[in-house]
């Protein structure tokens, strides 16, 4: 019996929360972990992960308007960084897709996933985890893709503490507020596996 694949893509922004309440909606169907300078909305609907970093003011002026600092995850903020899976296709060394043709549920990619995704599950959010030894909040998604009969699931996490975590051969420095997520594709005709690492930073 063949094993599901996985596909894990890690990515890791170093941007520094907003303030330490998090925020669960049930209604929007949203999640919001808050660490040092950054704020960030995960929706469970589109499975958008929504970034807002907040400039620390080193000025004492008593009238500045810090205060009135809201939270504006809106695509008309220019602020706000989206990251988003759009499609899925898998490639080889050479960097040529492959799997492109015969019966849809057993193709190695999908063009869109806006067909595929009415909603994604959540998971509890867990602000008392750690990761590589440093304290995290952290909350996953997941949603099945019938067409290529797979599984996503992306697994965010904000850090409340400074150190180094490891992926692969290589290490990265996070620092408390840093956002890292990872997205994880498990195919269930196939026992193939790969990984892919990206680091942004702002």
């Amino acid at each position: 019996m063949s094993q599901p694949v996985s596909i894990l893509i890690v990515a890791t922004l170093l941007v520094t929360t907003f303030a330490d309440e998090d925020e669960v909606d049930t209604a929007a169907n949203t999640v919001t972990i808050r660490g040092n300078d950054t704020s960030v909305r995960i929706e469970g609907d589109t499975g958008k992960i929504r970034t807002l970093y907040f400039e620390q003011d080193d000025d004492d002026d008593d009238d500045d308007d810090d205060d009135d600092e809201v939270e504006d995850f809106s695509d008309d903020n220019e602020d706000v960084l989206t990251f988003q899976v759009d499609s899925l296709q898998e490639v080889d060394s050479q960097g040529v897709p492959v799997g492109l043709t015969g019966p849809s549920d057993r193709r190695h990619g999908l063009d869109s996933l806006a067909s595929q995704i009415q909603s994604f599950n959540f998971s509890a959010l867990d602000n008392s985890s750690t990761y590589q030894g440093i304290p995290v909040k952290n909350v996953n998604l997941s949603v099945f893709l019938a067409g290529p009969r797979a599984t996503l699931d992306l697994m965010v996490m904000v850090f409340l503490g400074a150190g180094n975590v490891e992926f692969g051969n290589e290490t990265f420095r996070v620092q408390s507020g840093t956002l890292k997520f990872n997205i994880k594709v498990s195919f269930l005709w196939n026992s193939y596996l790969f990984g892919l690492i990206a680091l942004l930073r702002v």
